[in-house]
């Protein structure tokens, strides 16, 4: 990839394809670097997640404006706590240990998960007190509505892939001030992110099945006296790691 330095306050940023973006300051990426003719001792990750951007017509599709919402509602009259799940429930996301989970605690609170994926998803949810609402995919617009709707966000990733990934599912859910409820190995950088910014509750399906139930019910027991404290602070995470605005702005103050 060709190299694209601009000067800003004597910075000089560079747009590179970085080899471990994990692990910024690997040997290997300081070798690339200086192969490229940037000679450097350190490396200064700017995240470049996408965010969602609030549509100006206010589009939203008839199925979500409608029967999504509509749903919501007598979850709601219900006194049902209401989750999203967006995205993909391959392997990868390990979705069918999310459900066996849930199978597996029937002295859970009702609540109500709603899906938008593009996945087929083969494996649903047979425990009574919890409402699994399937809808397909959905436009990127319709996102802000939905999140608007719901209480919490669902995340989860294999506990046993050897990879750091962060979902983009979490950065939206961040973005828009959603608690998280993280099915995740204790050890990932996801579930690191979340207990740094205590923004939600961890699941790590390899430890105790006792403890992750006790841990569960209790995040889902003080949910909404907790809520306006996991909203901030669900946002402080965005903020200060995916919003590309303020991490740029505070690498560049930091040289004033």
């Amino acid at each position: 990839m060709a190299l694209s330095p601009a000067k800003t306050k004597s910075i000089k940023i560079i747009c590179v394809n970085i080899i471990n973006c994990s692990v910024p300051n690997k040997s290997e990426n300081i070798i690339y670097l200086n192969k490229k003719g940037v000679k450097t001792k350190k490396i200064e990750l700017l995240p470049n997640w996408p965010s969602i951007v609030l549509s100006q017509n206010n589009k939203i599709d008839y199925k979500v404006k409608h029967d999504f919402n509509n749903a919501i509602d007598s979850a709601k009259e219900n006194n049902n706590i209401t989750f999203v799940y967006i995205g993909n429930s391959s392997i990868a996301h390990d979705y069918n240990s999310l459900v066996e989970f849930f199978d597996n605690n029937y002295e859970l609170p009702n609540f109500q998960i709603n899906i938008f994926s593009k996945s087929n998803i083969l494996n649903t949810i047979t425990n009574q007190s919890i409402e699994q609402k399937l809808w397909g995919l959905v436009q990127d617009y319709n996102l802000p509505f939905i999140f608007s709707k719901v209480d919490c966000g669902i995340v989860s990733l294999n506990r046993h892939a050897k990879t750091n990934n962060i979902p983009g599912k979490f950065v939206s859910y961040t973005q828009f001030c959603l608690p998280i409820i993280c099915f995740a190995s204790i050890n990932s950088s996801l579930a690191k992110l979340i207990i740094k910014y205590d923004c939600g509750v961890v699941i790590d399906l390899s430890l105790d099945y006792e403890k992750n139930w006790k841990m569960f019910t209790i995040f889902l027991r003080d949910l909404n006296k907790n809520r306006e404290y996991l909203s901030r602070n669900a946002l402080q995470l965005f903020k200060e790691n995916f919003d590309t605005n303020y991490v740029a702005t505070k690498i560049l103050t930091a040289f004033d």
